[in-house]
Parts: C-alpha cells; sequence; structure tokens
C-alpha cells in the first residue's frame, strides 16, 4: 500500500511542479475519483489501512490525502471512510497536539520551484 500511496502523491507532484499547472488540473481533478475510489475500497470500513493497527503508511495516506483536500476541497464529499479516516488521524493525541501548536505549518508543502503548493 505504501507504493500505492506514494505513486498517488508522484502523480500529484508532477502536475504541481509542471509549469503548465492550471491546464493540467482540470483532466488530472476529472479522474481523481478513480483514484480515491480505489483507496476508499481498500480501506472499507477499518480504520487503518493495515486493519485495527495504525502504521507509517496510514501517515503517508493521510499526507497525501490531505494535499488533495488542499487541492481541491470537494474532492473527499463522495467518500465518508476517507474523511473519517482523516479525522481519526487529526484526533491522535501526538497530532492533534502539534496541530495546536505554533510550530505546526500546513503549507507550503512543495518546494518554491513547483507551480502549486508553494506558498504559506
Amino acid at each position: 500500500m505504501e507504493n500505492q500511496v506514494m505513486d498517488f502523491r508522484r502523480d500529484l507532484v508532477t502536475i504541481a511542479y509542471n509549469p503548465l499547472f492550471e491546464t493540467l488540473k482540470g483532466p488530472y481533478l476529472e479522474k481523481l475519483p478513480v483514484a480515491l475510489t480505489r483507496f476508499s475500497r481498500f480501506l472499507g470500513d477499518g480504520a487503518w489501512i493495515a486493519g485495527e493497527k495504525i502504521t507509517f503508511a496510514d501517515f503517508l495516506m493521510y499526507d497525501v490525502l490531505d494535499q488533495h483536500r488542499m487541492l481541491e476541497p470537494t474532492c473527499l464529499q463522495n467518500f465518508t471512510n476517507l474523511q473519517d479516516f482523516l479525522t481519526r488521524i487529526e484526533a491522535l493525541p501526538p497530532v492533534a497536539a502539534y496541530m495546536k501548536s505554533p510550530h505546526f505549518m500546513k503549507t507550503p508543502i512543495n518546494n518554491r520551484m513547483a507551480a502549486w503548493g508553494n506558498c504559506k
């Protein structure tokens, strides 16, 4: 699953660093439900990717889903289990504490060379 998540991230990075980002964004978003459906089906009713035990892959999945949510805030509206997954990660006490701390930085998610996700 780690490799699938990283491939998903690579697809987003590919358009984010492309100078034609605005042109590529529409076609990317049109295909996005296909990928989200696959992840949603894999997660199913489980709490975590590997079942009932959280693993590093869950944090990778959180990161890439959150980035897609930043790209298109409505992209998860048809995927309740993926929304719930994000909520579970954010509710973990260490994550929740970090997100409330002054050290938390949501953006940028990409380097300044990127066409998207490069600003605070």
